[in-house]
């Protein structure tokens, strides 16, 4: 019942999604990024277009944290 009904959005979880997206750049995956949150009550609370906003946005920070990190730092 949880894994279909109470998932939390990318990044605020246990997993280390941002660690996982990094490794994925690392070997250069092509594979798409995608967001599958199945939550009932963060559904009901914020309506499916305000919902897919704060996912999408979850998602796209994960994206940039995991891009920083993996960019070498500037030693000008």
């Amino acid at each position: 019942d949880a894994s279909l009904h109470h998932r939390l959005p990318a990044g605020e979880g246990v997993v280390g999604v941002t660690d996982f997206v990094r490794a994925l750049q690392s070997i250069g995956s092509p594979a798409p990024l995608t967001v599958e949150v199945f939550n009932d009550e963060l559904l009901a609370a914020q309506g499916p277009h305000a919902f897919a906003a704060v996912l999408a946005d979850g998602l796209r920070s994960i994206v940039a944290d995991a891009t920083a990190a993996a960019a070498p730092a500037d030693r000008s």
